[in-house]
């Protein structure tokens, strides 16, 4: 993902910066997210149903808590 988002925006100018953290942030994290959600209710046992539930639940709040770490961290 990081790659392509690379070679469709090559550079470090701050406003291609701004743009990669965005579609980041917009396009990626939600599906990390779900992807990590699913990962862990699978190693828990839960079935679908559970899953879910744990995303209708927690989507929106794991995303969010994620902006306020994430893009902090293409600042280094």
């Amino acid at each position: 993902f990081y790659g392509f988002l690379d070679s469709q925006f090559p550079g470090t100018a701050a406003q291609t910066v701004a743009t990669k953290v965005l579609i980041d942030q917009v396009a990626w994290a939600p599906i990390f997210t779900i992807i990590f959600f699913s990962w862990v209710e699978l190693l828990q046992g839960h079935g679908i149903k559970q899953l879910t539930d744990k995303i209708k639940q927690d989507l929106v709040r794991g995303v969010t808590a994620s902006w306020k770490v994430w893009p902090g961290e293409y600042d280094r």
